[in-house]
């Protein structure tokens, strides 16, 4: 929505990161894992494992995304284990943005993990070429 921006790239893409949470904490419950109560707690600033998930229960993009303008580029790797590849669907299909592209990354090319990062040399060209494209090459000259 800041109009000074001139491309956006979503590298892992997030939907609702509370909902990821609960899914996340769910699979540990569920598993009989230690909840992985600890990093959310850090990240939140939160006291217990318990206040930690309330504090980020409205961390959506629902509402925001869909008055984006700048050219828009999600990255997503096919086999996600930490977001699933529906999140960054929703997310594309929200977006406002009239100038926006779905890049999945697929098991037969590689780089279907999280960020891609089974295999970074495969997105960072796809990322890198498309900002130069939507900004223009001279832009990214040193």
């Amino acid at each position: 929505m800041e109009p000074r921006f001139r491309a956006c790239v979503a590298w892992g893409a997030q939907w609702d990161y509370h909902d990821v949470w609960s899914r996340r904490v769910e699979a540990a419950y569920d598993a009989q894992l230690p909840v992985p109560a600890g990093h959310l707690m850090w990240s939140t600033d939160a006291a217990t494992p318990e206040e930690a998930p309330r504090r980020i229960e409205g961390f959506n993009l629902d509402g925001g995304v869909q008055r984006m303008r700048c050219p828009f580029l999600v990255c997503h790797g096919e086999d996600d284990q930490q977001i699933p590849l529906e999140d960054a669907r929703r997310l594309y299909e929200a977006s406002g943005s009239k100038d926006k592209e779905l890049r999945i990354f697929t098991n037969a090319e590689g780089g279907t993990q999280h960020c891609n990062f089974d295999n970074l040399s495969i997105v960072t060209p796809v990322i890198f070429d498309w900002l130069a494209d939507k900004l223009g090459a001279a832009t990214l000259q040193p």
